[in-house]
């Protein structure tokens, strides 16, 4: 999102893009951070064997991904329809003519489309 959404939704406002920018590494960071002190401090705390702590961590992390991946998918879905720029950036859909070797014309989808594919691409 912060690489193909966030110069859209900005548009030619570099303060807004800058600190929306800021915002989403504090917040990436932060997550970086305390993602595997949580994991470690769970798997230290349980009092099971060692393959059962990783077979229960493990389980923690798989439930933990299933019960965010809708609200995230939701978010991420609401910031794509509040914003008119990606609504209109992801319809337009732009077609790029290439050649191949054989001197065929073969029609590629513009991979910056700033459509919905790349979050539920990161999700994964």
């Amino acid at each position: 999102l912060e690489k193909d959404w966030i110069p859209v939704i900005a548009g030619s406002n570099s303060e807004y893009l800058t600190s929306l920018n800021s915002a989403l590494r504090r917040v990436d960071l932060i997550c970086k951070f305390i993602a595997p002190m949580a994991f470690g401090i769970l798997l230290q705390k349980l009092t099971f064997s060692r393959p059962r702590r990783i077979q229960i961590g493990s389980s923690v992390v798989l439930g933990w991904n299933l019960l965010s991946l809708f609200p995230e998918l939701s978010l991420a879905y609401s910031i794509h329809s509040s914003s008119k720029s990606l609504k209109t950036r992801g319809r337009e859909g732009k077609l790029s003519r290439e050649r191949s070797d054989n001197s065929e014309t073969i029609e590629t989808e513009d991979p910056y489309n700033g459509g919905l594919r790349e979050p539920l691409y990161e999700t994964t």
